[in-house]
Order: structure tokens, then C-alpha cells, then sequence
């Protein structure tokens, strides 16, 4: 699932950093169009529905996206 993730993060942000690093604080690309891109992706990557209230959450980082996906997998 993590490898899955990285690939996401490494196509739709295409930053220089590292996907297991990468936050909106340190990554240029992650404004909100890109955000919305990796939504609708990890929706369709991981079988998820995305709750438009959770978006916001989401624009934190990699650990916080890994245990949203945990967690909304089951």
C-alpha cells in the first residue's frame, strides 16, 4: 500500500522530495488543484471514498495520508 502511495504522491506532485518526507509545508507543488488530483486518486488507487469534510485533513502529510488510507480501507 505504501509503495502504491509513493507512486501517487511521486506522479501527481512530481517534487524532488522524497514522498515518505513530503508535506504542504515543504512541497511547492501541493496547491489545491494538485491536492484535489491525489484525492480523486487515492479514491480510485485504494477503493476509498474521500468525505469532502476530510479533505483539509489530507493536506498534512505523508504519515497522516498512510493512516487515513489504513484506516478507511477496512
Amino acid at each position: 500500500m505504501e509503495t502504491q502511495l509513493q507512486s501517487l504522491i511521486a506522479d501527481i506532485l512530481g517534487d524532488q522530495i522524497p514522498p515518505e518526507q513530503i508535506s504542504k509545508e515543504n512541497s511547492t507543488e501541493w496547491d489545491s488543484l494538485n491536492h484535489l488530483n491525489l484525492i480523486l486518486a487515492l479514491e480510485e488507487e485504494f477503493g476509498i471514498e474521500i468525505p469532502p469534510e476530510d479533505f483539509s485533513q489530507l493536506h498534512s502529510n505523508y504519515e497522516f495520508l498512510v493512516k487515513y488510507i489504513k484506516q478507511n480501507m477496512n
